[in-house]
């Protein structure tokens, strides 16, 4: 996907969590940014693996839940 268009949702994600009132943590943007650059579906355990890479800590599987359902 090109990068202007994951920048674009990158930037509606924040406005939308600005606008409902939450946090838009780097954790979130991280897995929004995995989630869209992924050529395919990933699993909840595939991005927990992903994001625990990424921040050099263990992502526990609720926190990865949390984040998901946060992007839903």
């Amino acid at each position: 996907m090109p990068t202007e268009k994951v920048s674009n949702i990158i930037q509606t994600a924040k406005h939308l969590s600005v606008n409902a009132g939450v946090r838009f943590t780097e954790k979130r943007q991280k897995e929004l940014e995995l989630l869209i650059g992924s050529p395919k579906p990933l699993s909840a355990y595939e991005l927990m693996a992903q994001l625990s890479k990424a921040f050099l800590e263990y992502i526990q599987a609720t926190s990865m839940y949390r984040i998901l359902d946060f992007l839903k």
